[in-house]
């Protein structure tokens, strides 16, 4: 036997003898104290969840009557006050993620406002909690397959009974469960049960789903505690009570106490080994000296190979574990500089397109800038987007989003290697990184010893070009374009940073001008960019301190000349510029995530406006919404703006909605979809700015929409010479024979008024008619007017 043998044998016996003389002492010991230490554990583990149960049903209490207390402080300001109730709602279900749902209960036949509003309102199960419980005096348990805790407070507000308007609050058990969780053990789980003894909730997989009959208050044991027997396993049930006829219950299992002899038994384990470690000292004193000598042979091969040493050897004479060690060391330096290849490769070259990085492109960049400032060269960095990538990610998944990526990639590949693109033939060296993927869906092109802007343009119109062929991806074809910025060396930058920096705003500028365009960058663009972050910096201040309202311009019939409707237009009021023209604003806020924000308080402020006008004005006048598009390729547009019609208890027959010819073209099926559903519930539909976009019959003919809107640039150039009379009349009867109504838009004189007249447009709108209107001025203006039917 071996001296290793012969080691691991009396480290074996040792180890042996050390427990068994630990572990038979201290066994009856160990027994004992393990009983008490169960009952210890248990009752102060009961205790925490308990008083914690109580203090949260008990703050939720509190923060429900603030809620109520929020709402009539609202409700006191009747500007806007369903709105910023439902807005109060809203915020109260976005910091409870317990909370299911809240509802304010409005009195008399005021409408009822809840959030989410996507979840359904069961109003005779919301009145029957109100009238079969008292309110304010705690949750009330509401059993069922989910089973929930409702909160009723009232709603203070001046001028009526204190019981008329309520908050109502639904909760699951997630907190509740979470404060089991918290001192949930192996050894036991802790429950929440109704009176009926169903289980509520649990810390852990729930063992059964009813208590057993003699376990609930009042039966045989009552809340002493009972013997249970599940699936094979002893179980000691205890019930504490808690609020609203809750009962928090321990199943604790009988074999706790085995568990904890044997976590007695491993310490003692741990002590031995403590023991035995010291004889193991003494043993590993006597081979140290060995073992040193061997290791410093080792570590200094070591250093000779990490110095890239080819010619470093290693003689041992141990063929034991150090000397299988000295082999694997050699074997590992032999692999090292292939390593040290492979790592290099993944920090400068992108995986999927095997392009150079952004960190590669950086440096053979300023690379290049050097040469090409010693030699009086100029170069551009071109900075390409595609368009639409989004939606081949969204519509057919990401990997069909990669192999877009790459087939793109190779495109521009083949594109910056023709010579003639450049004037001349260019190294391998410069070929390899004339294109770098940057990020997503964003590359960039650099293009050294160009003549001059023409050149990069050149390439950019040919880079553009390229990338529109459509592509075959996923069985599907596929047609994305690209929008290219242009900065040059030395004229926009004398460092990679900043021209890489120039070249993306000149990219941002392209593609606000449209798709598959490019732009050279110019000093303009910086004071641009700064103009438009300082624009939607106050935009979003103005959101927040309600310098918005909503103007109403009237329409008329042009024959009977009644008011046929209003459309809703945004005015912008600040303290210290006064009124901003939609026309500076809107268009930035369109290009970032701002316009949501104030398309949604359009949307609300006018219907909000159109429910406090309902029951005065006639069945068949209209308030005319615009969308933006953005948000029409919403997912869930259309149902969100029908649901909350309904909130306002605005019908959809008062509403109208104004799109462009941009916004369908954005997503056409989605926005079908949108719009059919919309005009199913009875909105009007109007395609706005008629004319200067891409429309032709069969766009119209296919279009689910109920009238056009003649743009205000044909109606203000009529009866002119070599203005657009033709086209309007052109509009106006292929409309006629569409049959939709046409809306002009921006008419100033009564010759526009009778042209558009005699030629079949049956509405208009314009100063020559009235101004857009302030909300509180409507009135008095129609009181003035012939409204339909009346």
């Amino acid at each position: 036997m071996g001296i290793r043998s012969r080691m691991v044998a009396a480290f074996g016996a040792l180890l042996l003898a050390s427990l068994l003389l630990f572990g038979v002492g201290s066994y009856r010991l160990l027994l004992l104290k393990g009983g008490a230490q169960q009952v210890e554990y248990q009752q102060r583990a009961v205790a925490a969840v308990q008083a914690g149960v109580v203090a949260e049903l008990s703050r939720l209490q509190l923060e429900v009557r603030e809620l109520a207390g929020a709402v009539a402080g609202r409700l006191a300001d009747s500007r806007q006050a369903d709105a910023r109730v439902l807005a109060a709602l809203a915020d109260f279900q976005g910091v409870h993620p317990e909370v299911m749902s809240v509802v304010w209960v409005a009195a008399g036949d005021r409408p009822w406002l809840h959030f989410p509003v996507s979840r359904a309102l069961d109003r005779r199960a919301l009145t029957g909690s109100i009238e079969g419980h008292q309110v304010d005096a705690g949750p009330i348990l509401l059993a069922g397959e989910h089973p929930l805790l409702r909160f009723l407070v009232p709603v203070p507000h001046s001028g009526m009974p204190a019981a008329a308007s309520h908050v109502v609050v639904d909760t699951d058990f997630s907190r509740l469960q979470s404060l089991l969780r918290s001192q949930d053990a192996p050894s036991y789980q802790m429950f929440i049960a109704g009176q009926d003894g169903a289980l509520l909730t649990s810390s852990g997989e729930p063992l059964f789903a009813v208590l057993p009959a003699d376990a609930l208050p009042g039966g045989a044991s009552a809340t002493g505690g009972v013997g249970l027997e599940v699936d094979g396993h002893q179980y000691d049930l205890s019930l504490q009570p808690l609020a609203a006829g809750l009962w928090l219950g321990v199943l604790t299992d009988k074999a706790l106490l085995r568990q904890q002899v044997m976590s007695a038994v491993q310490q003692l384990l741990v002590l031995a080994a403590v023991i035995l470690a010291l004889f193991g000292a003494l043993l590993l004193f006597l081979i140290y000296h060995r073992l040193q000598w061997l290791l410093d042979r080792l570590l200094s091969y070591c250093r000779e190979v990490l110095r890239g040493s080819r010619s470093a050897q290693l003689q041992l004479d141990d063929t034991g574990g150090v000397g299988k060690l000295a082999l694997a060391v050699g074997e590992m330096g032999m692999r090292l500089q292939g390593a040290d290849q492979h790592a290099a490769r993944l920090a400068y070259y992108d995986q999927l397109t095997d392009l150079p990085n952004r960190s590669s492109l950086k440096e053979s960049l300023t690379r290049l800038l050097e040469v090409m400032g010693r030699s009086g060269q100029k170069l551009a960095v071109l900075f390409v987007d595609l368009d639409d990538f989004k939606k081949v990610n969204d519509r057919l998944g990401h990997d069909a989003g990669d192999e877009l990526l790459v087939q793109v990639s190779q495109r521009l590949k083949q594109a910056l290697r023709k010579g003639d693109l450049l004037g001349g033939n260019l190294s391998e060296e410069a070929e390899a990184h004339l294109l770098s993927r940057r990020g997503g869906d964003e590359f960039n092109a650099v293009l050294p010893a160009i003549k001059g802007p023409r050149d990069a343009a050149m390439v950019a119109e040919r880079l553009i070009t390229d990338i529109s062929v459509p592509l075959m991806i996923a069985g599907s074809q596929v047609s994305v374009g690209a929008s290219v910025g242009i900065a040059l060396f030395p004229d926009d930058g004398a460092d990679a940073e900043t021209l890489l920096r120039h070249a993306d705003m000149a990219m941002y500028q392209a593609k606000a001008q449209g798709k598959n365009k490019y732009y050279l960058f110019t000093e303009s663009i910086n004071a641009e960019v700064r103009r438009r972050l300082e624009m939607e910096q106050a935009v979003a201040i103005g959101l927040q301190r309600n310098e918005f309202e909503l103007y109403y311009q009237p329409k008329l019939n042009l024959r009977t000349m009644e008011v046929t409707g209003f459309e809703a237009l945004m005015r912008w009021i600040t303290p210290d510029r006064g009124v901003v023209s939609p026309a500076e604003f809107v268009p930035l806020t369109e290009a970032s995530q701002l316009i949501h924000d104030l398309g949604n308080w359009v949307i609300a402020e006018a219907m909000h406006q159109m429910a406090q006008w309902d029951d005065i004005l006639p069945p068949g006048l209209r308030v005319a919404i615009n969308i933006s598009p953005r948000q029409i390729v919403e997912d869930n547009f259309a149902g969100q703006f029908i649901s909350l019609a309904e909130q306002f208890g605005v019908s959809p027959a008062r509403l109208e909605v104004e799109l462009t010819e941009t916004s369908v073209l954005t997503d056409e099926a989605l926005v079908h979809e949108h719009l059919q559903t919309l005009r199913a519930a009875g909105v009007k539909v109007s395609l706005d700015d008629f004319g200067t976009g891409y429309s032709s019959l069969t766009f119209l003919r296919n279009l689910p929409i109920d009238a056009v809107k003649i743009d205000r640039s044909f109606v203000s150039r009529l009866n002119q010479e070599g203005g657009s009379q033709e086209i309007v009349i052109s509009v106006l009867e292929l409309c006629h024979k569409l049959r939709l109504e046409t809306i002009a838009e921006g008419v100033e004189n009564a010759d526009q008024m009778v042209t558009l007249l005699n030629n079949g447009c049956t509405e208009a709108q314009g100063y020559l008619f009235a101004p857009a209107l302030p909300a509180d001025d409507v009135l008095a203006y129609l009181s003035e007017r012939v409204l339909p039917g009346g």
